[in-house]
This record gives structure tokens, C-alpha cells and sequence, in this order.
């Protein structure tokens, strides 16, 4: 059944190549007992009961595992299934065996890995085979290094997602760190990007996947216009802290083989093989070697892990209005002394511990003169802002990775003392200014000096916002980069809804459940994740809005006239800043022989032309916010801003005319004149006496009389005549009359 060389693999041990080898030495290392892997389960999951399995209460997670065949992958799957049976929990797992198509060799082996996954560790297991670009050459080996990387995550991503899977362990040991930090010392990455891998991060290279990269499941709450996305696919790797030797020592333990890819050994394929080559054949200094590179790495995370914990502290306690509707935020930061923290006594605490731990009883504030503040002191100021401004814009930005050097050289344009200290030239520091506006991690960075009118804010919600009487120089306004100043190259994203040849959502039974897949979800602008139905004949298209758009809707003016298109003009002048309407997904609508394009509405806004809401013949929208890392929604996002402000728009010329007699909309019988008045069915007058519409008969109209209308507040009402106009003379200068005529009906 299985080529000799993968008989051979599965007959006897691979450890023979690696026993004259400096580092991978089973004979002197010792295996990894059960103890220690449910200590390092522990400690990147949390103090749960063994049995628990670390991975839940009574109803646990189905947990999905990356298993490649290599010694590491086997050992993990091998650790868990001897801790599983100690638990005496019914823990289910799947095995996932990513086929690279790379070796002739690579699809038998991965049949053979996913045998011994079901037989020999009680997995599930399923092959997932790569399909790789036409244009791709698999001799370039940094290509193939980075292609592999996307191509492999998104198909574990996906598989995890059709399974329901939102825990990944994988394999990576100490070996696998130490060659992360030295890669990254050689192309110079340091400070944060010494933490090389996380013991728990979210899957990467996944983003926009729906249901697998930060997102799965809809947080409903009732402040929030539209639900905001939660969930997503962990990676969890435990066996960080063994090296490689101790994972040959515990497969030999039980028994358990191994494939060993040859491309591993090829020291020029990739850069990673040739590092791998030197920590294996050379020796190199104490500094340099893994146990060293690993408490780089782990004593990096610490300090990065601490920074971000207190800038997610003072984001909490700054006063935040989030518009989810247009992707706006007010802030007001926090003073500059707030900055400044000391360490606790004790060391920093560990990963696992600063997940749980509130940074305000891990540190002292300080409350020094800025003369007497130390570089230390300058440093940690300095990292708690630049978190402080990643996470802050993290609820409005575009773009997922935050870039954390361009954040450190703004920072002194929202707090002014670190320019005071670190401009030493009086003229830098006067060239370099107080940047009141400037574009930084996809965000347009303004500074909030406008009155309250210029936000769409109520002056009581700006004084509960702020306090009364209360206006600082660290409020900012945080809204989406202008399209037209982006780098070159880069576009807006365009999405295409064929037609779908299906009923209307308005012809399904009401209470139907309507199903939809994961990938209806699109991720828009990295900030929405929109679902589209097109029930029309035309193809819909979802871009962002421009000032052509613009130019080709019905004005403001128009719109304040009344008519059936009025509803968007009126809810893009509720928009402030008014440049923030090219910031927002539009659906249009594009005929299929012309390619005209009309606007069908805003989704965000859930508005279209003629009615709150989707035009239901045409198409219908479902609309979520990006996941938000903050603790609280209640505290962040206000209720539909943006939906009450049109609703007052429309409401404003939506009113009846006023008539003599009429008091709040009521007709009174009272009259002693009978007056003609215009009728609308839509809303009728009502007697003030009686809840039915007034219908007035066709014999109710007389005329009134000339002193009767002169009292009346409003236009007076014509009384009807035999004559349809009136001329009014006017004297010419050159002599002679002008005759100006007015048409009754145009009085009314």
C-alpha cells in the first residue's frame, strides 16, 4: 500500500540522522512526561481542573490539531492522547494534514500521517491539499516560504471553521522561537518584534475569511445600531518551552514514527533552513544560543504584554463616543501623568497571569515633575501611549496591524511634553510643530476644536460627554483616510453581487429562518463585515461613495421639498464632518447593458432612497461591525447617532400644512367659516373631538371672509372664484402700467 520509503518511515525511527548532531540528542535528553505538558497547558490556558482538559467545563470545544508528520507534530498529537486518557474526559480532537503538493511523495505521506492520527491517537483526521498559483516557482524559495505560510493558515482556518473549531494546537517548540528572534535580530526587527510567537495568538494570515479570522459569532446589544462581530480560531502552541531533542526522546518513548521532509534540510532553500543550519553545526556564543534567544523572547513578551494591559486600562477609563454607523471616534485622552507608571515590585507578571490581572493593582502611578523623570521613566510613558493610540485606533482603522513605529513618532502631537524632551534644537522643535491633523494607521487624526454643532452631538450629550464646562487640548476626532490620500497603488475595494434569480425576501412566510453561509459575510474596508442578497436582474456593486456620487443625487435644497428620493440627501447632511460620507460603503445598482450605475443606499446607515431600510424588491443587507477589543460595548458606542438625527431630518418636512382652525394637527368644528385646505391621505385631519380622518365633502369649501383671512397665522386660503387669475398693475419708469399675474393655485 505504501511507497518503501514511507515503509521504512513507518518500521523504524529517524532519530539515527540526528544522534550526531550537536543538538538532537535523544539519548541524552530526556522525553516529556505528561506532568509537564498538562504544567504547560496550564500555564497559556489558565488554572482549570485536569478534568476539565484546560479546554472547557462539561461541554468543551472540539480542539483541532496541525499535524505536518514531523517528530514535533507527532509528539504533540502523541502528549495529548496520554494526557487525554489521564483526564478521563471525553475530549474531542481532528487532526488536519495540510498537502503541500510540493514532492512527489507528499500525498502518500499525508494519507499515511492521517492513519496514524485515527488509529493510533483517536483523532479524526482529514488531508487538506494546497492548490498554488499558475504563476508560482517552487524553486523560488523565499516565495515559497511566504506563500506556504497564507496557503497553509487559510486552509487550516477554513477546515477548522467547517468543523467547528475554534482552538488550533500546533507544534512549534523552543528550536522553532530561537530561530524566530534570530531572523528577526538579522533583519533587524527588535523591540516588539523579539516576542517572535505568541503562546496564544489568533490565527494569522486569515484576514477577511469570515467565521475564522476575528469573527464567527454576532454580539447583540441594544446601544449598538447593528450587531458587532466576536469569535474567531485560536492558535495555542504549549510546547514553546521543550526543544526539539525532548520531542525525538518522548516519540521514541511511545513508540510513535515519523516523516521527515528533505526541502528541511536544504540550508540555501529558505532563510529560516539556514539558520536552522547554523544552530545545529556551529557553535555560537552563549547569547546566541536557544535558551538565550528564548528568554529574549519571553522576557520581550512580558514587557510588551504589561504595555498593552495599561494602555487597555486608560482606554477604558477615557471618554469615547464610538459611531459604528460611519466608523467615527470621539476620544479624549488622558493626561500626560497618566502615562507615567512604575513597575511592580515584584517582576512582570507572565502571560497567562496578565490576561487575568488588572493593571492598576500591578503598578503605582507617578506623580513627578517632568524635570525629574528619568529616561526610564520617558521609555515606559512613551510604549504605554504608543499602545494606548494602536488600541484607540484599532475601533475605527481599516487596516488590522497596527504600525507601531509611525504611532511612536506622532505621539508628541497628542501629548506636547514628549517633544519638550526629546527635541533638544530649539529650531527642530519649532520646524517640527503641533501637528493638529495628520494621517497615520489608516486614520485621518483630527483634533476636536469645534463647537458642538460642527458634531453631530446634542449640547447635553457633550456635556455628559465631557463635562460641564470642561474642554481639553487632548480631544480628537478619528475617522477613516480620505481615499485620495493613499499611497499609490492603492485602491478601494469593489464587491460584485451577481443577480440571483430568487424570490424576494418580502414573499418568505414571516418567522422563516432564512440560512446563510459564512462566506456570504464579506469583510468591506476591514471595518464591516456586510452580507448581500441581490433579488434583482442587474448586477449590485458595493464601493465606497465618491463625490461623483454625490453630483448625481437630488441636492439637500431638493430634498428639503419633499418627494420619494429624499431620504439620503437628508441623511448625508446629518454627517459630520461632511467628508466623512466618502469614507462609507454604497450599494448601487448597474444595469447589465449600459453599465449605468445608481445608488441604491448605505448599508452602514441602513438607508436607501426612498424609505428607511433596503428596497426589498431589489435586494436585502445584513450588516456587522468588526470585532473590538475593548471590555465593554455599553461604555463605547452610542445608539444609533446617525439613525436618530435622519429620523429628525425627515421629520421636519414631513409635517402637515397648518390651516386657520387647526391646533396640532386637529381640525375644529367650531369654525363659523368653512375653510378650503389640501387633503393628504397619508395623514389626514383628525376632529379633536373624534379619533376618525376628517374627510371633507366637496361642498365644504366657501369663501371665507377678507377679515377671517387676514387673522390667519399661515398663508391665507383662496376662496374660490370665478376667476383663475388676478392681475396686479405695476408703473413702468418710461411710463405706462405692467401687469403681473398670479395664479390662485400658485398661492396654495
Amino acid at each position: 500500500m505504501w511507497r518503501s520509503n514511507v515503509l521504512r518511515v513507518r518500521k523504524c525511527s529517524s532519530a539515527a540522522a540526528w544522534r550526531n548532531t550537536r543538538w538532537y540528542s535523544s539519548q541524552t535528553s530526556l522525553p516529556i512526561t505528561i506532568e509537564e505538558f498538562n504544567d504547560a497547558l496550564k500555564d497559556i490556558y489558565g488554572s482549570l481542573k485536569p478534568s476539565q482538559g484546560y479546554f472547557g467545563g462539561g461541554n468543551p470545544d472540539k480542539l483541532g490539531f496541525a499535524i505536518s508528520g514531523g517528530v514535533d507534530s507527532m509528539a504533540l498529537a502523541s502528549l495529548f492522547a496520554n494526557a487525554r486518557d489521564s483526564w478521563k474526559a471525553n475530549i474531542l480532537s481532528h487532526a488536519f494534514i495540510v498537502d503541500h503538493k510540493v514532492r512527489p511523495e507528499s500525498t502518500e505521506e499525508a494519507e499515511w500521517v492521517a492513519e496514524q492520527c485515527r488509529a493510533k491517537f483517536g483523532m479524526e483526521a482529514a488531508v487538506l491539499p494546497l492548490t498554488w498559483p499558475a504563476d508560482f516557482d517552487p524553486l523560488d524559495g523565499k516565495r515559497f516560504e511566504t506563500e506556504a505560510r497564507t496557503l497553509r493558515y487559510q486552509a487550516l482556518g477554513r477546515a477548522c471553521r467547517a468543523a467547528g473549531i475554534r482552538k488550533l494546537l500546533v507544534a512549534h517548540h523552543a528550536d522553532d522561537q530561537a530561530e524566530t528572534v534570530l531572523m528577526r535580530l538579522a533583519n533587524n526587527r527588535l523591540r516588539s518584534g523579539l516576542q517572535a510567537m505568541q503562546p496564544i495568538e489568533w490565527i494569522p494570515e486569515c484576514s477577511g475569511i469570515h467565521g475564522v479570522s476575528h469573527s464567527r459569532l454576532a454580539a447583540h446589544n441594544s446601544n449598538i445600531p447593528f450587531p458587532t462581530e466576536t469569535g474567531g480560531i485560536r492558535i495555542f502552541r504549549p510546547l514553546l518551552s521543550f526543544d526539539k531533542s525532548r520531542l525525538i526522546a518522548t516519540c521514541e518513548q511511545h513508540g510513535v514514527a515519523w516523516a521527515e521532509d528533505k526541502t528541511n534540510h536544504l540550508q540555501t532553500y529558505t532563510s529560516r533552513n539556514a539558520i536552522r543550519h547554523v544552530l545545529k553545526n556551529h557553535k555560537l556564543p552563549a547569547a546566541l544560543s536557544i535558551e538565550s534567544l528564548v528568554d529574549v523572547s519571553i522576557h520581550m513578551q512580558k514587557r510588551v504584554n504589561w504595555h498593552k494591559s495599561r494602555a487597555n486600562q486608560l482606554l477604558s477609563n477615557c471618554r469615547k463616543d464610538l459611531d459604528i454607523e460611519v466608523g467615527s471616534l470621539l476620544i479624549q485622552f488622558p493626561p500626560f501623568q497618566d502615562l507615567l507608571d512604575e513597575w511592580p515590585t515584584e517582576d512582570v507578571p507572565s502571560f497567562p497571569a496578565m490576561r487575568h490581572a488588572d493593571p492598576s493593582f500591578l503598578c503605582q502611578s507617578v506623580d513627578k515633575p517632568i524635570q525629574t523623570l528619568t529616561q526610564s521613566d520617558w521609555n515606559k510613558a512613551k510604549n504605554n501611549a504608543i499602545y494606548l493610540l494602536a488600541q484607540a485606533g484599532q475601533l475605527v482603522s481599516p487596516r488590522e496591524t497596527p504600525p507601531l513605529g509611525e504611532l511612536a513618532a506622532t505621539i508628541a502631537n497628542i501629548w506636547p511634553e514628549f517633544r519638550e524632551f526629546e527635541e533638544t534644537d530649539p529650531s527642530q522643535a519649532e520646524s517640527a510643530g503641533n501637528r493638529t491633523n495628520f494621517c497615520i494607521y489608516g486614520i485621518w487624526w483630527r483634533k476636536w476644536d469645534k463647537a458642538s454643532s460642527w458634531f453631530k452631538l446634542s449640547p447635553r450629550a457633550i456635556e455628559e460627554f465631557i463635562g460641564p464646562g470642561r474642554l481639553n487640548d487632548r480631544e480628537w476626532l478619528l475617522t477613516r483616510q480620505p481615499l485620495e490620500n493613499h499611497r499609490p497603488g492603492v485602491t478601494s475595494r469593489i464587491i460584485h453581487y451577481p443577480p440571483s434569480h430568487v424570490h424576494p425576501l418580502t414573499q418568505i412566510p414571516p418567522g422563516t429562518p432564512v440560512s446563510r453561509h459564512h462566506d456570504e459575510y464579506q469583510l468591506f474596508d476591514g471595518r464591516w463585515w456586510i452580507s448581500i442578497w441581490n433579488y434583482s436582474t442587474d448586477a449590485l456593486v458595493l464601493r465606497h461613495f465618491t463625490k461623483n456620487d454625490l453630483a448625481r443625487i437630488p441636492s439637500l435644497q431638493i430634498a428639503k421639498r419633499g418627494g420619494p428620493e429624499r431620504f439620503i440627501p437628508l441623511a448625508l447632511s446629518v454627517l459630520k464632518p461632511a467628508d466623512i460620507r466618502f469614507t462609507l460603503p454604497a450599494l448601487f445598482r448597474r444595469d447589465m447593458v449600459t453599465k449605468k450605475e445608481t445608488l441604491i443606499g448605505f448599508p452602514t446607515l441602513n438607508v436607501s432612497m426612498r424609505q428607511f431600510g433596503y428596497p426589498k424588491d431589489v435586494c436585502s443587507w445584513q450588516v456587522r461591525y468588526k470585532k473590538l477589543e475593548v471590555d465593554s460595548l455599553s461604555k463605547v458606542v452610542r445608539s444609533g447617532i446617525t439613525r436618530v438625527m435622519i429620523e429628525k431630518e425627515v421629520a421636519k418636512f414631513n409635517k402637515p400644512k397648518r390651516f386657520p382652525g387647526m391646533k396640532d394637527g386637529l381640525f375644529s368644528r367650531n369654525l363659523k367659516q368653512p375653510f378650503k385646505y389640501i387633503y393628504d391621505q397619508d395623514k389626514p385631519l383628525m376632529f379633536e373631538d373624534s379619533a376618525v380622518p376628517f374627510v371633507p365633502p366637496e361642498s365644504l369649501i366657501t369663501r371665507p371672509t377678507r377679515k377671517t383671512a387676514s387673522k390667519a397665522k399661515t398663508i391665507p386660503l383662496v376662496p374660490v372664484t370665478e376667476f383663475e387669475r388676478r392681475g396686479k398693475s405695476e408703473k413702468r419708469e418710461g411710463g405706462g402700467y405692467n401687469i403681473k399675474w398670479e395664479d390662485f393655485k400658485d398661492r396654495l
